[in-house]
């Protein structure tokens, strides 16, 4: 019987190998993202859009956070406070700082709070299953945020490259929360409401 990888295992693995694109195919690749978001019916609905700021080797949203901002949506970035997730809203992308020991950009305290109802709410993650299954950072912080988000008028998206697109099931927990979609540079996944059924008995580490 082959041994299923671990949480970590499959962290680490998935880092290395998101870490090993070229910075100009990451790049283009970010670009891609960005126009699948920003042609998508979810963005189109979304009075708010969620923004996430790239570090490392992340994918880039920032010419859709920018294209955002010109059609008048309201835009915001995560600030962590504690344990949790708190958005706050911008007008310019120069409002971002680093912040905090990973050095994360986010709004200062003088932004005001994300308190729109009807929003986008775009997640990183280092691996995603077509299942709308997520592996993070191991924080929880996003986890902790979007079970206290009402689904009604709420779409939470993974973002990621294809190569951070698992062809197996990956390990879930009961307070685990699937995307309804994941943006790639090459395809909008939308995820069936049954596929998202939580199945932790099964793959609970």
């Amino acid at each position: 019987m082959i041994r299923k990888q671990t949480k970590a295992e499959l962290r680490r693995a998935a880092k290395e190998a998101r870490d090993r694109m070229a910075p100009s195919l990451r790049a283009q690749e970010s670009e891609a993202i960005c126009r699948r978001i920003l042609s998508s019916e979810v963005y189109r609905d979304a009075k708010s859009v969620r923004f996430f700021a790239a570090i490392g080797s992340e994918a880039d949203l920032s010419a859709a956070a920018m294209q955002a901002l010109a059609d008048g949506k309201s835009v915001s970035y995560p600030c962590v406070s504690g344990r949790d997730l708190v958005f706050r809203r911008i007008r310019d992308l120069s409002e971002l700082r680093p912040a905090g020991s990973y050095r994360i950009p986010e709004p200062g305290p003088e932004c005001p709070p994300d308190e729109e109802e009807r929003a986008l709410i775009l997640v990183p993650g280092l691996l995603y299953d077509l299942n709308g299954s997520r592996i993070g950072y191991g924080g929880g912080y996003y986890d902790r945020y979007l079970e206290h988000i009402s689904p009604e008028g709420s779409s939470f998206c993974g973002v990621c490259f294809d190569e951070q697109i698992s062809s197996e099931p990956l390990p879930v927990t009961s307070h685990d929360i699937r995307a309804e979609r994941i943006f790639t540079p090459t395809a909008e996944h939308v995820i069936p409401p049954h596929e998202r059924s939580p199945h932790a008995e099964q793959n609970e580490l």
